[in-house]
């Protein structure tokens, strides 16, 4: 529709103070004033360009509504404003006072410059209103007559944001206009929220000012975002019952929602409900009296103007230079001569926090760390009684500038206030202990006059920082209440949050120290008490907590502190900002806690993994550049730091010798090694670790370690007995499917000969952690000596897998110290299935401490290939198809042989096949048994060939359209091959004699080492992320070559049916003797070789199967070959 032009505006603005001339006396004059006031405000507005722009006839409405309340109090406030400036000669209009008191409130508030609309508006006033300066001082000093009748602790600063939140929050609730408070972090609009409520206590209130206002009752709601709609509807109907049956105009009830702007995440969409809500306080449609409240949002950001426009919006900017340093000296004015000894830090300080404030993208740093900087070294300078050192401002900086990567805070301090550079180095574990305990030490339950430490969030990887954290402070008498969310879906939902808070609140009361882990459903609840703003009651000290609109006050013991610990980059990606600006920041991980020698190992072990995961360029594969974590499955940049620690504390406290030093780097080495993919291993020739370290840890990988299957793995750790460790807790990674109740079946009855059934669980498959801790209580409690549980998961989506995994493992390991009497042998194993692809990269894993992390690329043991693929790396694919037993020669019959010869024969290959074999080329040994390894072992070629009939027939084309040879052709050739009796094995022998020459002849056009085909294979990035598995791709890149050249030789065999006859039961033996000899003579019957030409990858090469006869279907020759036979004697015939 458009919006109203000037003129039209200007008539209904005349028409609004009209109404307003009529309820109270105005001459001419004044209404001019307040109509062409109003209608340049409107203007004026109009020309910014961010939120404030959006201006209505609500605003006049509200603007009108204000100077009305200011003008009906004028003759109280001008009383008390005069006895407060202690003045007695000056005369305030109380017109003009009150119209320009009701633009403050409307338009001068929502303004971040302020001076450009008082010079565009003062013109328009009689004197003395007409100068800008004169005007901010008015409305400046009724801020502070409404902020003089409150009582503050010490440390507050006064400050102009606080003066003009809480003055805002007054008037907009006597008239129940809503307000939304839009500022950063720490501009205390919370702070101001908590003094409205302990100010306007109505007849009971402290200061004569606030006796003659309304009565409050604040009923808040933490928004964020798991809010609802219905949360928001259901605050607002509680607020409402507050006021039914009270005198409105002494009584009135608000509702504040914290932090609105996170609302704006919830996929409910909560804000939407608001519309209706600010207009009228309820959605019904005939809104009853007591149905309008009170409501104050408070945001970080500005929200839609649609919301914004049906209230009063105060806007904080950054606070400049000069307030922060009136600020600093508000915090310090309780102790004038301590605030004289550090004055000169503050104007060095304001410069380098807005320099860090530039430096950060988001607002990780903000005020409430500076205003804390500035509490600290005020708390040291008055407790020392002298100038803070150097080494105490540097403490006091890294307390509240720490946690951010690539923010180097003490630089940037030390950079503006040279004198304070501090020569040693302070420790992250100096800094919090400091924070952790300094408190404690000090007089417990007395009043800590503001330098008391905010709580802590230790920003870690892997949750290293709990296992740093309870070997370094919370020994045995300090043990604090450690409360890990679940990750479980369903736990994520309020009663379990409850229980969380719940848990929580009891340590406030008593005082005992809480560790939260992986709970960002809880933390909206404890805003209030991170904040540390407390009502005090009987000289004890409360807060608010609560879920939405649940809230009760919680009585906070002065020995309690709270220790959030959480994921680097959960905090950094998904933390909202007001909760990181409430908390102390630290960076904590294994590196912290190391030693200067084990430093050097870490150092030693960082570039020997670069160096086994680079490799040099290949000519003949498309060049993949290897990252350690593809290399080392869980690989991260604190693992090697991890891996020490780990092998230290495993070899226990002894002094430091070169031998010792050598034992920690090897057995690191091997630790990592555990976890290397076996392609990996076959890639180290490649490699610049050289080829006599690749050798010696390929061994230790293939026959030392057990990475063949999860049974072999199983078996060696029962096996072993660990005396120190009867429980056993070990992370196994895999490529290949997870394991099945079948398997499971296989394992007893392999493994542990049926004495003990693993308990398989899939993460997956529980909803809440209570069922899974069930599940692990029922294996704990079973009656077996040795106990095995195998928890499963799959890792699809990063972050949240990560967490679930986590959580899981804590509550596992929780639950088995909690059997402490049990002296059996539990063995736990949390097998986490990859992907190559994406989720392999992003896994973590060497967690160190009590787990120990091996990778195994395929858990099933595999029945058609050897399990050390190192043994396929010096055959060439045709020589796994050699006939085991005798030279080609021998694989023709003379022309003349008599058909009992050839039966003979026949058997007895078929007989040597079973028992007999020929070592394969690269054995260690020759001779003895080494010899008759045949290759049978290494690869089943049987099954191979099985499996590749179908990619085989589905290769052949009939000339004959109409023809569906290709099922009978399938069905045939898997009868055939196999080794069901003498014939079929004939057959099969037959074939895999012609695949020997088909791929040697193949081979031979090769330009590159054909044995090089496993090294090639490993390094082709394509085929393993396709397959999953190495052994998986080995079996692909076979079968990829035995495919078409089977294509090949089933193109010329089944030429006229000819393959029906072996399979036709009432054929005559002759016809399959001679179909046998042809088939075994090569000279006889030559098999073209197709060729599949690289460069067209994508097109499948199609072989046409030339038939001379068309018969019907089902219908063959009776004689075997014959057209090779007619052209044969064609042949004798020429010759002849």
């Amino acid at each position: 529709f458009g919006q109203l032009n000037n003129t039209a505006e200007k008539l209904y603005i005349l028409q609004i103070v009209q109404r307003l001339v009529e309820a109270i006396s105005l001459d001419e004059s004044e209404t001019r004033v307040i109509t062409e006031v109003l209608s340049a405000s409107q203007a004026f507005m109009r020309t910014r360009v961010n939120e404030c722009s959006f201006v209505s006839l609500r605003d006049v409405e509200r603007c009108v509504k204000v100077f009305r309340w200011f003008y009906d109090h004028s003759v109280m406030l001008l009383s008390k404003l005069e006895s407060f400036l202690q003045e007695s000669d000056v005369e305030r209009d109380p017109v003009l006072w009150s119209l320009v008191l009701a633009l403050g409130v409307c338009y001068h508030a929502s303004l971040e410059e302020k001076e450009s609309y008082w010079r565009a508006i003062c013109s328009l006033f009689p004197e003395p209103y007409n100068d800008s300066k004169i005007v901010l001082e008015e409305i400046a000093q009724t801020q502070s007559l409404f902020l003089n009748g409150v009582s503050l602790r010490k440390t507050i600063a006064r400050n102009l944001a606080l003066k003009e939140n809480v003055f805002m929050m007054v008037i907009c609730i006597e008239l129940k206009i809503p307000l939304f408070l839009v500022g950063k972090p720490g501009s205390s609009k919370s702070l101001a929220k908590t003094i409205v409520a302990d100010a306007m206590q109505g007849p009971a209130a402290h200061s004569d000012l606030f006796r003659n206002l309304k009565q409050v009752h604040l009923v808040s709601f933490q928004c964020s975002p798991h809010s609802t709609p219905q949360g928001i509807i259901s605050t607002f109907r509680q607020c409402a019952r507050f006021q039914q049956g009270k005198d409105l105009e002494q009584y009135v009830s608000v509702v504040v929602l914290d932090e609105v702007g996170l609302a704006e995440d919830s996929p409910k969409m909560p804000l939407k409900t608001l519309h209706p809500l600010l207009e009228y306080g309820c959605i019904e449609d005939d809104p009853a009296p007591h149905k309008k409240v009170g409501f104050i949002g408070i945001s970080n950001w500005a929200l839609d103007p649609a919301k914004m426009n049906r209230g009063i919006f105060v806007s904080r900017g950054s606070p400049n230079k000069k307030e922060l340093i009136e600020s600093a000296k508000g915090i310090c004015s309780s102790e004038p001569l301590v605030q004289q000894r550090i004055q000169g830090y503050f104007a060095p300080f304001a410069r380098a926090y807005e320099t860090v404030c530039e430096k950060q993208d988001k607002e990780f740093f903000g005020l409430r760390d500076y205003y804390s900087l500035i509490k600290m070294v005020f708390a040291k300078a008055k407790s020392s009684n002298n100038a803070p050192s150097p080494r105490d401002i540097a403490q006091a900086v890294l307390r509240n500038f720490s946690g951010k990567d690539d923010i180097h805070a003490l630089d940037i301090f030390t950079a503006s206030l040279p004198e304070a550079k501090c020569s040693e180095e302070v420790s992250t574990m100096q800094l919090i202990r400091e924070n952790m305990y300094s408190d404690l030490q000090k007089a417990s339950g007395k009043e800590l006059d503001g330098s008391e430490s905010r709580y802590l969030l230790v920003l870690t990887r892997n949750y290293a920082a709990l296992q740093v954290l309870q070997q370094t402070f919370f020994k045995e008498d300090r043990q604090p209440e450690i409360i890990f969310g679940s990750s479980f879906p369903r736990d994520q939902e309020y009663t379990q949050v409850c229980r969380n808070i719940n848990r929580v609140k009891i340590c406030m009361e008593t005082g005992k120290m809480v560790v939260l882990l992986n709970l960002q459903s809880l933390y909206e609840s404890l805003y209030d008490a991170l904040n540390q703003y407390y009502v005090y009651l009987g000289g004890q000290k409360y807060v608010d907590l609560g879920l939405g609109t649940h809230r009760v006050k919680c009585r906070v013991h002065p020995d309690f502190r709270l220790i959030v610990i959480e994921e680097k980059d959960v905090v950094y990606k998904h933390f909202p900002i007001p909760l990181i600006n409430r908390l102390e920041k630290h960076y904590l991980d294994i590196n912290t806690v190391l030693e200067r020698w084990q430093k050097n190992i870490v150092e030693e072990l960082k570039s020997w993994v670069e160096r086994f995961a680079d490799v040099k360029p290949n000519p003949f594969v498309a060049e993949h550049k290897y990252s350690p974590s593809e290399v080392f499955i869980g690989y991260h940049p604190d693992a090697c730091a991890s891996v020490v620690l780990q092998v230290t504390e495993r070899l226990g406290p002894r002094i430091l010798t070169d031998e010792l030093y050598q034992k920690v780097s090897e057995e690191a080495k091997l630790i990592l090694l555990g976890c290397a993919t076996p392609d990996a291993v076959i890639r180290l020739g490649a490699t610049s670790l050289g080829l006599f370290a690749a050798q010696s840890l390929s061994r230790e990988y293939y026959h030392r370690q057990q990475h063949n299957c999860f049974a072999d793995f199983l078996q060696a750790q029962l096996r072993t007995v660990d005396l120190g460790h009867r429980v056993t807790f070990t992370e196994i990674t895999t490529f290949s499917r997870l394991l099945t109740s079948h398997d499971c079946e296989i394992l007893e009855s392999e493994v542990t000969d049926g004495a003990l059934r693993p308990t398989i669980l899939f993460l997956q498959q529980f909803d809440i952690e209570s069922s899974f801790l069930g599940k692990v209580q029922n294996c704990l409690t079973n009656a077996a000596r040795c106990k095995i549980l195998i928890i499963q998961t799959d890792f699809e989506d990063g972050v949240r897998s990560a967490q679930l995994i986590a959580s899981a493992k804590y509550s596992s390991i929780n639950e088995i110290n909690k059997l402490q009497d049990n002296k059996d042998r539990i063995l736990v194993y949390f097998i986490t299935k990859l992907s190559r692809m994406g989720s392999g990269t992003s896994y973590v894993g060497f967690h160190g401490g009590l787990w120990q992390s091996v990778h195994i690329d395929d858990l099933r043991k595999s029945t058609v290939m050897v399990s050390d693929v190192t043994k396929l790396q010096d055959v060439t694919i045709s020589q796994l198809f050699k006939s085991e037993e005798n030279p080609e020669s021998e694989t023709r019959y003379g022309a003349g042989d008599s058909q009992e010869e050839a039966e003979e024969t026949q058997a007895a290959r078929s007989r040597e096949t079973a028992e007999a074999g020929l070592e394969t080329e690269g054995s260690e040994t020759l001779g003895g048994t080494c010899a008759k390894r045949g290759r049978r072992e290494i690869l089943d070629t049987s099954s191979l060939l099985q499996s590749c009939i179908q990619g085989a027939v589905g290769m052949l084309r009939d000339p004959q359209e109409g023809c569906p040879r290709g099922m009978r052709r399938v069905e045939i050739l898997l009868q055939l091959l196999n080794e069901d009796d003498v014939e079929k094995a004939a057959f099969l022998q037959a074939c895999k004699a012609r695949l020997h020459a088909l791929l040697q002849q193949g081979q031979e056009g090769n330009c590159f080492n054909t044995k090089e085909w496993v090294s090639r294979e490993a390094l082709n990035q394509d085929a393993l992320q396709e397959a999953g598995t190495f052994r998986q791709t080995l079996w692909k890149r076979v079968q990829g070559m035995v495919t078409p050249v089977l294509a090949s030789m089933v193109s010329v065999l089944d030429r006229d049916s000819n393959l029906e006859l072996l399979t036709r039961p009432d054929s005559p033996s002759w016809t399959r003797d001679l179909w046998m000899f042809i088939f075994r003579d090569m000279k006889l019957l030559n098999i073209p070789l197709v060729t599949n030409d690289p460069r067209f990858k994508s097109e499948i090469p199609y072989i046409t199967v030339q038939n001379s006869m068309s018969p019907p279907e089902g219908v063959s020759s009776d004689v075997p070959f014959s057209w090779r036979i007619k052209d044969y004697l064609e042949e004798l015939r020429v010759q002849a």
